[in-house]
């Protein structure tokens, strides 16, 4: 069982990835909608980054409530184990949903579809919300367990008399 529930978080942000990679091909200016000369073809970039980045923090704090809710405290060893398939998974799916979304666009743009092969992502770091936002909610969800701890720990150490 060793090392299973980290691949099992690296696979559903792998299953994942090509709805987010959909989904920001259809929000994103340049991708399903055409944009226009001037102020609104300057601003497309920006705004494909925005929209990757908006659907990548909400993936990594779905999948990561998800994926805290209802777990036990796993021991040291599998807590990391966890928070290192989650991260890479996330991570993963991120440039999948990323490959995903520019693929989509440039194969529909071939075939007559969508606004013309323009979708791309500006800024690399985008991808790297979906995985920083799922990291916060596990770093979040382990400082409450072990706030938990610390109070169950004085309150028993302090006995029924305190």
């Amino acid at each position: 069982m060793t090392g299973r529930p980290g691949r099992r978080g690296a696979f559903v942000a792998l299953a994942v990835a090509p709805v987010v990679g959909s989904l920001w091909w259809a929000l994103a200016p340049g991708g399903r909608t055409a944009v226009g000369g001037g102020l609104a073809g300057l601003q497309a970039p920006a705004a494909q980054d925005a929209w990757f980045a908006t659907l990548g923090a909400a993936v990594g704090l779905v999948l990561s409530v998800l994926w805290v809710v209802g777990r036990p405290v796993p021991p040291d060893g599998a807590m990391v184990r966890r928070l290192v398939g989650l991260l890479l998974g996330s991570l993963a799916g991120s440039v999948a949903a990323w490959g995903i979304g520019v693929g989509l666009d440039r194969v529909l743009a071939a075939v007559g579809h969508g606004a013309g092969g323009d979708l791309r992502l500006g800024s690399s770091s985008a991808l790297l919300v979906w995985p920083l936002v799922a990291s916060l909610v596990v770093a979040a969800d382990a400082a409450r367990d072990a706030a938990a701890s610390a109070i169950r720990s004085r309150a028993h150490a302090s006995g029924p008399d305190a």
